[in-house]
């Protein structure tokens, strides 16, 4: 049996959508777990409440914002036998140091492990395990979830089947405040799992991530138009990440926002930022 958890918080326009797309797979042997979020504790509390309910061997979380592709469940049901199985990813089995690696380096185009939804989880691992989502995160909880999953499990698969509809909200641009607070909670999480492997270079890598994510937010963050808050939001950021530059090495594309970093030329650093938005974003 599949277990289908969905957190509800402020989801009037999107939900019937969601479930209709959940009720209308097709599929026998079906728990569904519906959380009402009605004080906004987040997500991640709601995923927690739903996994206490948890009755099936595999587990898929489904956010209210989005809906499920037909036949999803079918599809996930014939690769129950691996311990995770990522859809929409490629056509590749993960050897996961090799992949965390990948991920450091350029977060932005491996983003496997950067959601729950889209996946199948064995629902013994986190039981066995104690796996739960961390309360305290705002930002990253999923990617952190993902590191502690994939250190307890064996095979994982990626697989480019669509299954998962992703419904991008603009909201997630007025969550950046105090992300890097949320950054420093993962790093710690991807350190641990670097050490049970014994990789090398840890502090390198995880600084050089740290950045990376760190430009990436400044980035999406610029498309607001508030900008004494977003001068601020910058102070605060680009001196967090100052520490880290000596670390950081640039895949060809980001060079710029760095040196502007490095010497606190931040109303520079927001124009540069701006345009790298609208580049980014234009189609949206």
């Amino acid at each position: 049996m599949i277990s289908i958890i969905v957190p509800i918080h402020n989801a009037s326009n999107t939900i019937e959508r969601c479930k209709r797309s959940i009720f209308s797979q097709g599929f026998n042997g079906v728990q569904y777990i519906f959380v009402e979020d009605e004080c906004g504790y987040g997500p991640s509390w709601a995923r927690n409440k739903g996994l206490e309910q948890v009755e099936g061997e595999y587990i898929v979380f489904v956010d209210a914002d989005d809906y499920l592709l037909p036949g999803a469940l079918e599809t996930f049901w014939k690769y129950r036998t691996w311990d995770m199985v990522i859809m929409g990813m490629g056509n590749f089995t993960m050897f996961k140091q090799n992949y965390i690696n990948l991920w450091l380096r350029e977060p932005s185009k491996y983003q496997a492990l950067s959601y729950v939804w889209g996946k199948m989880y064995n629902a013994d691992i986190i039981k066995d395990n104690n796996l739960r989502f961390n309360e305290d995160m705002t930002q990253f909880e999923d990617i952190e979830f993902n590191m502690r999953y994939i250190q307890k499990c064996g095979e994982v698969i990626c697989l480019p089947e669509q299954v998962y509809h992703y419904c991008p909200s603009r909201a997630s641009i007025h969550r950046f405040n105090g992300c890097y607070s949320y950054l420093f909670k993962l790093m710690e999480t991807v350190k641990a799992t670097l050490e049970d492997y014994r990789e090398d270079n840890i502090e390198q890598k995880i600084g050089n991530s740290i950045v990376t994510h760190l430009i990436t937010a400044m980035v999406g963050a610029s498309r607001h138009n508030r900008y004494a808050w977003l001068y601020l939001l910058y102070e605060k950021v680009m001196h967090q990440c100052r520490p880290f530059l000596t670390h950081y090495r640039r895949n060809g594309r980001s060079w710029i926002v760095p040196v502007l970093i490095r010497h606190n030329m931040i109303v520079t650093a927001m124009v540069v930022c701006r345009v790298k938005a609208w580049l980014r974003y234009k189609g949206e």
